[in-house]
């Protein structure tokens, strides 16, 4: 029952960020947990996702299913692995310099609790609490190797994670203001964007402006080398306006008589936002799309005898200017390139049996 009601769940869209969010109101002992506060009014703070599932049945469902794996025993098996990951996230709070975000944004934090998300992969969440128990948390996916369990990257991730609990609420409380220029940027990002499950203009917007914010501190904390890389990998994640918003970011933080806090500036932040919405439109006007791949990205098993991949794209390629990568992921192949009308690419290629690509 309480798989079957996580599926029915999931399907309507309750994942990624729903699930800490979920966790930061729980309490109750290992394997049964209840929540911190009652669901009427609904708490602001826990994901909207949840709304269509019956929480507290679903709760007691999960306790049983947890009783009947008798899963307190197999969190006590995992108390070393617990034990590295809570070492790893105690390296990383240390680091990490809270009161920067507080005297940047102009207002206080509550608890901070971090935690080392096991079974988290590589994801990793920001979520908070309001109510009589307020608080933020950061979610760090951990990962082993030679070393152990480790947190790879959380000098930069737990900036980003804590400050998801700074920016998300304060992009709400000015959504007035700055929707309309964050509708706009969605809109013309949309498909790069929902690749990487960022499907609203709020989740596009927080995730903007938040990158930026990191620059500045990762500047603040490591001087400009930290920022020209942590910059380079937004523009690499898909965020190329992230250096006009840093420069936004620095307009605010040196006015900040005129500004006292973040909030404060969201008619020049809605501002700005306008210019790179345009600026990304028109980008996405002349950019060149992919009108089929054959084999299908995701098709399945293919037969054995296939031995070419063909992209076509909407309009003539400049030859010579193109790269595969992809490592072991990419099945060997010869004579790749574009036929006369520089619109078919083929890559002729040799697929192994019984293996992905």
């Amino acid at each position: 029952p309480a798989v079957n009601r996580l599926r029915r769940a999931r399907a309507e869209g309750a994942s990624f960020d729903a699930f800490p969010s979920l966790a930061l109101h729980l309490t109750g002992e290992i394997g049964a947990p209840t929540l911190l506060n009652p669901l009427d009014p609904w708490p602001t703070e826990l994901d909207r996702r949840w709304r269509g599932v019956d929480l507290p049945a679903w709760l007691k469902e999960v306790a049983v299913a947890a009783k009947k794996a008798n899963f307190a025993a197999l969190w006590e098996a995992q108390a070393d692995v617990r034990g590295q990951a809570a070492l790893a996230v105690a390296e990383a709070r240390a680091a990490f310099d809270l009161p920067w975000f507080e005297r940047w944004f102009g207002f206080p934090a509550p608890e901070l609790h971090v935690y080392g998300a096991l079974g988290s992969g590589p994801n990793n969440y920001g979520a908070r609490r309001g109510g009589a128990r307020p608080a933020i948390a950061a979610y760090l996916g951990v990962s082993k190797d030679e070393r152990g369990i480790v947190i790879d990257g959380a000098n930069e991730l737990l900036p980003h994670e804590v400050g998801h609990s700074f920016v998300n609420p304060l992009m709400a409380e000015h959504a007035d203001v700055l929707q309309g220029s964050a509708e706009r940027l969605h809109g013309a990002v949309r498909e790069r964007m929902e690749a990487r499950a960022y499907t609203t203009w709020e989740t596009v917007l927080n995730e903007s402006v938040l990158r930026a914010v990191v620059v500045r501190y990762l500047r603040d904390h490591g001087g400009e080398t930290a920022a020209r890389v942590e910059v380079a990998a937004q523009l690499e994640a898909g965020f190329p306006w992230t250096p006009v918003l840093v420069d936004a970011c620095g307009a605010y933080d040196a006015d900040r008589a005129r500004f006292p806090t973040c909030g404060d500036y969201a008619v020049e932040l809605a501002a700005v936002l306008s210019v790179i919405a345009e600026e990304e439109s028109e980008r996405a006007k002349s950019r060149p799309h992919v009108l089929s791949v054959v084999p299908a990205d995701g098709e399945g098993a293919v037969a054995p005898g296939t031995s070419t991949i063909v992209v076509t794209f909407d309009r003539p390629m400049h030859d010579k200017s193109w790269s595969i990568v992809g490592g072991d992921a990419v099945p060997p192949g010869e004579n790749p390139g574009y036929d006369a009308s520089l619109r078919v690419f083929t890559l002729h290629v040799r697929l192994e049996p019984g293996r992905s690509y």
